[in-house]
């Protein structure tokens, strides 16, 4: 719960949202790298995924493979927080 609490007061500290010596990234800065990371991982995940998508509803061929796979990838993290408890 403390870790919640902190993360909350370092939002709320304005210190954080201006550069200085105590903090040269800005809360800004790093609101902008999070998007650029974000952006950059969806458009890899879309140059995947859209073909691969095209040719296996165009085609039919390996669609029990990836049903089986992408139904396990999306168990993966239930597992994780399974495990954590």
């Amino acid at each position: 719960m403390q870790f919640f609490l902190d993360a909350f007061r370092w939002l709320l500290d304005p210190a954080n949202y201006a550069a200085g010596a105590q903090n040269p990234l800005p809360i800004q800065a790093r609101i902008g790298e999070h998007l650029f990371y974000t952006v950059v991982s969806v458009m890899i995940a879309a140059v995947i995924a859209l073909p691969l998508g095209f040719y296996i509803g165009h085609t039919g061929r390996g669609r029990q493979f990836v049903i089986g796979f992408t139904g396990a990838m999306r168990a993966l993290p239930t597992l994780g927080l399974l495990m954590a408890l």
